[in-house]
């Protein structure tokens, strides 16, 4: 087995997990639509970090943040740190009283009931901020720091569901990953098909492009032309076109629903398992590798037409 025949197998495979990854991210944005996820972490994240009852009734009250710290389901996605900073900062102030300094805002913060909040503001505003101006920026870099730490919870759980739902669509498109590295390895046909298309990928599209087309959503990706060629990778694994439908992908013509079937399904699921696995990494993981390695392949001297 040469070099250049493991590169050209994990250029397939690579594009293969690059496809299927794309797939999960346009069922994710449904899942998130709809289950509105995103949304109920950030409300979460932000009643536990702002634990003081009396802020919190203030900021309830602001027709900006009060959505925030009511029902999920009237909740956005993104919150502004410095618009809630303002407000916080602001909130601290007594109506009708006399134009807030820095020594004002930390009385008002050692007033507050104990709270690891408040804790939190004192420590703030004595130990960084020299003005008032200062703190709210001091109290937005902390709330968007820890808003980012906090956030890793929806990371981790999205993991998760992008596992369950790359092991779903592996198991409906029957989408095997022992199976296609098979016919990568021993069918050179296959091999040199999905090297190029890989190749041409890698030339047509940018690590920025694709996140950036993999941010959008599904309407706003198909309506964009410069997200053509991402959008054609997931159509084609969809459909087994182009250089995939030399791929074993899809269910054979033959009988499976059988009590002999049975052991081909069960043979499956630790390709499935795989698949589902390598979605969970994303899909500018698999697009970053496929980079460096069609760029291995490029660097790599090529024999001569002669065999010499």
């Amino acid at each position: 087995m040469s070099f250049g025949t493991v590169l050209d197998v994990v250029i397939g495979l690579s594009v293969i997990y690059l496809a299927a990854s794309l797939f999960v991210t346009i069922v994710n944005e449904y899942i998130n639509q709809f289950l509105n996820l995103r949304a109920k972490q950030l409300v979460s994240d932000l009643n536990e970090l702002i634990s003081d009852p009396n802020i919190v009734a203030k900021l309830k009250t602001s027709p900006t943040l009060g959505r925030f710290f009511g029902p999920a389901s009237k909740a956005s996605s993104f919150v502004d740190t410095k618009i809630l900073a303002q407000q916080i900062v602001g909130g601290l102030q007594t109506a009708g009283a006399a134009p807030a300094t820095l020594q004002s805002v930390i009385a008002s913060i050692d007033s507050l009931p104990a709270s690891s909040f408040k804790d939190q503001l004192l420590a703030i505003a004595k130990s960084t901020s020299t003005s008032v101006e200062k703190l709210v920026d001091d109290v937005g870099t902390w709330l968007d720091q820890s808003l980012t730490m906090m956030g890793e919870a929806y990371k981790r759980w999205m993991q998760i569901i992008s596992f369950v739902v790359g092991f779903v669509i592996a198991a409906t498109l029957n989408l095997d990953t022992l199976s296609v590295v098979t016919r990568l390895y021993h069918d050179e046909a296959s091999r040199e098909a999905m090297a190029s298309y890989g190749t041409g990928i890698v030339e047509k599209v940018s690590p920025e492009k694709l996140n950036q087309c993999a941010a959008l959503t599904e309407a706003q990706r198909s309506a964009d032309p410069s997200c053509a060629v991402v959008t054609s990778v997931v159509t084609n694994l969809k459909q087994r076109a182009d250089a995939m439908s030399t791929l074993p992908i899809g269910y054979p013509a033959a009988p499976i629903w059988t009590i002999a079937g049975f052991w081909w399904w069960l043979a499956c699921l630790p390709g499935w398992f795989m698949t589902g696995l390598a979605t969970a990494l994303g899909a500018p993981f698999w697009f970053g590798l496929l980079n460096r390695v069609v760029n291995i392949r490029h660097s790599m001297p090529r024999p001569d037409s002669d065999g010499g």
